[in-house]
């Protein structure tokens, strides 16, 4: 009978031990699971703020950038503006010189055509011709 009841008793202690490693086993998987579920989350919380570094670094980088593209096109415009006025002021001088060498041939008075020779000529203005002048002076 000792020996019988020891036996149970084996037995008993047996299925304690199977079931405590059950419940072991069981523990452990929920810890894995847990632990995994922390890692990553951790490593989502580590690339959210390595994204907003990234982020952070490279709005730097593309303020820096247009500071010097808006800088680059500054020359540019500069110069497309200065030989727009070039241009006018090359326009406007062409029509005025056309309207008096037209008002001079009306007039009969000399043109460069008509004097090659002469450096720098230009038609003689009314007022000075008024004023007695001659031609071309």
């Amino acid at each position: 009978m000792a020996d019988e009841s020891q036996r149970a008793r084996m037995m008993e202690l047996a299925q304690q031990v199977a079931k405590l490693q059950d419940k072991l086993n069981k523990q452990q998987k929920i810890n894995r699971v847990l632990m995994s579920r922390v890692e990553r989350s951790m490593d989502a919380q580590g690339d959210a703020f390595s994204l907003f570094q990234t982020a952070i670094s490279l709005e730097a980088k593309l303020k820096e950038r247009t500071v010097r593209l808006q800088r680059a096109m500054q020359v540019p415009a500069a110069l497309i503006t200065a030989l727009n006025g070039l241009v006018v002021v090359f326009v406007v001088s062409s029509e005025i010189f056309s309207r008096r060498l037209n008002r001079a041939r009306r007039l009969g008075v000399e043109t460069p055509a008509a004097t090659e020779s002469r450096a720098g000529w230009e038609p003689t203005p009314p007022a000075a011709r008024k004023a007695g002048y001659p031609p071309g002076h």
